[in-house]
């Protein structure tokens, strides 16, 4: 999805702002995480640091059967698939969860900051895996195999 590769992107080069920028120009009170409240809050703590998004990488790789290590930045986490997945369609699949995972964590954080409001990590998750299964389904056409097929199916049967 677009938007999911476009703050993948932004978080990718750091051009993502954090409550850290918020707080230089006056617009937040305090700069500590949203999230957790326990560290200031920058792109390296709100997407690889922070507990909240911590257990929603776990639960993301636990999902695509993907070794789990602690994340410093978004480009080991698509290197670490690259090197798990070596078919196209495969790496494309982790590739668009992790962008999903990113948006969605972006997301929860804008929610918690704006409406006081923070998701749970499943349900962050739970969309994540949704998302990226509905979109690999309209994908789907007659080229593909029936290997393929059931490897998808093996990820949907293990929604939360």
């Amino acid at each position: 999805m677009p938007k999911h590769s476009v703050i993948a992107w932004m978080t990718a080069l750091g051009k993502l702002r954090a409550k850290e920028h918020l707080s230089r120009i006056g617009i937040a009170i305090d700069n500590l995480c949203v999230m957790c409240g326990l560290q200031e809050e920058k792109i390296e703590h709100s997407f690889f640091k922070c507990i909240f998004s911590q257990q929603c990488y776990v639960k993301i790789c636990k999902w695509l059967d993907i070794q789990t290590s602690p994340m410093d930045h978004i480009n080991r986490c698509w290197r670490i698939c690259k090197r798990k997945f070596t078919t196209k369609k495969k790496r494309s699949i982790c590739f668009a969860a992790l962008a999903a995972l990113v948006y969605q964590i972006w997301y929860a954080r804008n929610c918690a900051y704006w409406e006081k409001s923070v998701p749970w990590p499943d349900v962050i998750v739970n969309v994540v895996m949704h998302n990226v299964c509905n979109r690999v389904r309209q994908l789907i056409n007659e080229k593909w195999s029936q290997d393929w097929k059931v490897w998808l199916e093996s990820l949907v049967r293990r929604l939360i």
